[in-house]
């Protein structure tokens, strides 16, 4: 009895984290099959990084960028994605960086803000299972 008791419990608790997130980790192929779908796809690295190579087709919207020789936030970020979006909260958002980390605190901000549908490609573009090494388009 226990047992049959703790399966949807633990089933019920994995949701709610996914939902309490706002914000779904997926990786670099679910990825690539959503922006092929049409969704939006953000590059939330500095300029630089994105410069030397990117995932093709995604647009640059720094989370962080590099002025006048320091990395500081962009304050435009959030401003800049409801331009892309035209204030479509719902439109699906893909957002990726070089190892995961900064696309999930940017995927927390837009969810916070309110966007429905964002997803945080989890391995990056370079890290082992991110976006190169499952040999998926770039671009300069």
């Amino acid at each position: 009895m226990r047992k049959i008791f703790l399966t949807p419990l633990l089933i019920l608790s994995i949701a709610l984290s996914l939902f309490a997130s706002g914000y779904q980790n997926i990786n670099a192929k679910e990825a690539y099959e959503l922006v092929k779908n049409g969704a939006l796809f953000i590059d939330v690295r500095t300029t630089k990084e994105y410069k030397r190579l990117h995932p093709k087709g995604a647009k640059l919207v720094p989370i962080y960028d590099e002025v006048n020789g320091k990395v500081e936030p962009n304050q435009n970020f959030l401003k800049e994605i409801e331009y892309l979006t035209n204030d479509d909260y719902d439109k699906p958002i893909v957002i990726i960086c070089r190892s995961g980390h900064r696309s999930a605190n940017a995927a927390e901000i837009l969810a916070k803000a309110g966007f429905g549908k964002v997803y945080n490609v989890i391995r990056g573009f370079y890290t082992r299972g991110g976006w190169l090494d499952y040999r998926l388009p770039v671009e300069k």
